[in-house]
């Protein structure tokens, strides 16, 4: 399908980290776990399957005619990034076609991994029981879907892998890349500290700062302010100093922070949203850095 739209718009279903946070103190950012939507034009990219993808799922059933055909891209497969799938009605629908890409990051691959929390020790309905025309795609390099060219990046540092994606549309460019633990990646000598303090200077390697570079919208994991990260290393999360130096590093236009943590509130988020424009205003300040909010649409570009 040739899309007839020039528009790109980021839409964000799920927002949370580890496990959905339903309750007040979590209206504003958002309690379902990940789930991303990109539209470039007409082609509907997916990425993540967490408890996010259920709304996605509703408003596709609204909007869908005679058939309906999309893309979802996993980063990984642990649970709060899969746990959705079972509750995606479309998934369900015989004049629905969705492609589903991942890289192989465990022993089992994708396919597998959501065809196993669906057998009847964990979940009630097979997978089976899915009627519409589900194909599986192991990436190994660079795809073109309509217009829209989709890049992954799978050296994300985190317990069993997980992949970053680059999405080029019209000139226009939105990365992806939650479950990332960026202090972890960075390099360093023999007798620094770590983690790193908060003023130091962070090197980056060149291949991930080149897939970032100069995009228009980053979407990334800030689950942790720096003191909560020097508590949950090797957890595979962001934390907030080095996901700033990235942002500024890699010439992000806009920044959207994501995969909250379910302890953190929204006053926690704001709190950490701020301090992040705060470090970005010094650091590069063209540079914008927002807190990604359950419902939220960006315009990739503007």
């Amino acid at each position: 399908m040739i899309s007839m739209s020039s528009e790109f718009t980021v839409t964000f279903w799920g927002t949370r980290g580890s496990i959905a946070t339903p309750g007040f103190r979590f209206n504003c950012y958002g309690g379902n776990t990940t789930c991303v939507e990109m539209m470039a034009g007409d082609t509907r990219l997916i990425f993540d399957a967490g408890t996010g993808i259920r709304d996605l799922g509703n408003k596709l059933l609204s909007q869908a005619q005679q058939r309906a055909h999309f893309s979802i891209f996993f980063s990984h497969t642990h649970w709060d990034h899969i746990q959705g799938f079972p509750f995606f009605t479309p998934a369900y629908i015989p004049n629905f076609q969705i492609d589903i890409y991942g890289m192989r990051n465990n022993a089992e691959s994708v396919q597998e991994m959501l065809q196993g929390q669906m057998q009847q020790a964990y979940f009630p309905v097979p997978f089976e029981a899915m009627q519409a025309q589900i194909n599986f795609h192991e990436l190994t390099g660079p795809i073109q879907i309509d217009q829209a060219t989709i890049h992954a990046f799978g050296g994300g540092h985190h317990p069993g892998g997980s992949t970053l994606y680059r999405v080029e549309f019209g000139g226009r460019s939105a990365v992806f890349c939650t479950d990332c633990e960026l202090d972890l990646m960075l390099e360093r000598d023999p007798g620094d500290r770590f983690p790193l303090p908060a003023g130091a200077p962070r090197t980056f390697p060149s291949d991930l700062l080149e897939f970032i570079r100069g995009t228009d919208v980053l979407i990334v994991d800030c689950q942790y302010t720096d003191e909560l990260y020097a508590q949950r290393i090797n957890w595979g999360h962001g934390s907030l100093s080095t996901v700033v130096a990235l942002a500024a590093q890699s010439g992000a236009r806009r920044t959207f922070l994501t995969h909250h943590d379910p302890e953190s509130d929204d006053d926690v988020v704001a709190e950490l949203v701020e301090s992040a424009a705060q470090l970005l205003s010094i650091a590069q300040p063209s540079v914008t850095v927002h807190g990604a909010r359950e419902g939220m649409t960006v315009t990739v570009g503007d």
